[in-house]
């Protein structure tokens, strides 16, 4: 049987593919990550989280000299690279998948969005909406490879779940010990995804960070972490938290290991971002998400987002958090209504392929 080919180009490329990867074999698998293309100051961070989480992996690899050997080409995203390798992956006749990689802003897009894959797997019904009906009616602006608007563009894209969101649906402790946590205290959880310049002005940043700080040093009871993004500057939260006693700051790219963000919401009673996929994992587990956008971009639909009287919604989410869960419910089945088995889905899909050696019109009348 042929193998399958990884492609990682980016950081989060890792969390979204390793599980779907460790689900495969070593030797049916082959995962070329691009080092070349990563901007420097990254290489290192991103060498150790490969390691961490268990992913060997190629520097080079030419798709065209293996063609042979290659049974199916797995991206994700519609970032540059990835829809190079699958425009490659289409003229030499290799089947094609993309994985969804984040949650897709809906009111934010100013540019095309342009898939290339044969198959693009999604996390729920909010991101089908986007792509394939009227109401977002984005297929207006030549998305894809071929035939905009067309039935057949519509049925590339199918729901599938996050492979990297399945042990979610499954329990776990958590040691709170090794970042300091007070038995007795409660936790709140903050992801500051700062670092999107196209998203959030200097000015809403500032905004963001003075509401935290203000908050922080009101609650001086509660215990708060700070999680940065990897491509975050790392001085924009860390200055102001570090030296609190009461506060953790995690800059990702200085720590010796990488510390899971799913850890961390299991052991947060609140978790509170800038607009972020954390946002749906939090929700997946249950805890009250407080979604402060001060950029002038909507946000995700379904989520609720707090501009004003951040102190009193901090005191209810700790008080009610049943009150925000309830509210929560639609987001989280509008994006991902899964049960933890979407790499179980996936993996049967990519059997599927290798097995048959079909291509595109016959994938879509198999998931039919």
């Amino acid at each position: 049987m042929k193998k399958i080919l990884f492609y990682i180009h980016r950081i989060q490329d890792i969390s979204v593919l390793s599980p779907l990867i460790h689900s495969f074999s070593s030797e049916e698998v082959i995962v070329h990550t691009d080092f070349l293309k990563i901007i420097e100051g990254k290489r290192g961070y991103v060498e150790r989280l490969l390691k961490q989480y268990r992913i060997d992996y190629i520097q080079k690899f030419n798709l065209k000299e293996n063609r042979d050997k290659i049974g199916i080409v797995i991206t994700t995203g519609a970032h540059k690279n990835s829809g190079l390798l699958a425009k490659k992956a289409r003229r030499l006749s290799i089947p094609s998948l993309t994985l969804q990689h984040g949650i897709t802003n809906e009111l934010e897009n100013g540019k095309p969005i342009k898939f290339y894959s044969d198959l693009i797997a999604l996390w729920g019904p909010c991101q089908k909406d986007f792509f394939c009906n009227k109401e977002f009616s984005l297929l207006k602006r030549r998305l894809f490879w071929k035939r905009t608007n067309s039935p057949t563009d519509k049925k590339r894209f199918f729901i599938t779940g996050a492979p990297k969101f399945d042990d979610l649906y499954k329990p776990k402790e958590v040691d709170r010990n090794p970042l300091g946590i007070p038995e007795l205290k409660k936790v709140v959880s903050v992801f500051t995804n700062t670092h999107w310049a196209t998203r959030y002005s200097e000015e809403g940043n500032q905004r963001f960070c003075d509401t935290l700080e203000s908050l922080v040093k009101k609650s001086k009871d509660l215990f708060w972490i700070f999680k940065l993004h990897p491509e975050e500057d790392p001085d924009l939260c860390k200055c102001r938290f570090h030296d609190i006693n009461y506060c953790k700051v995690i800059c990702p790219k200085e720590e010796k290991s990488e510390i899971e963000t799913h850890d961390i919401l299991r052991m947060s009673d609140v978790v509170i971002m800038a607009l972020s996929t954390v946002a749906l994992e939090a929700a997946i587990l249950k805890k009250p998400v407080i979604s402060m956008n001060f950029a002038d971009k909507p946000g995700y639909r379904n989520l609720l987002e707090y501009h004003e009287d951040i102190e009193w919604v901090l005191m209810e989410a700790l008080e009610n958090p049943e009150k925000f869960i309830r509210q929560q419910e639609a987001f989280v089945q509008g994006f991902h209504p899964g049960k933890g088995n979407a790499t179980e889905n996936l993996r049967k899909i990519v059997l599927y392929i290798l097995k048959e050696g079909v291509r595109y019109n016959k994938l879509l009348n198999y998931r039919e």
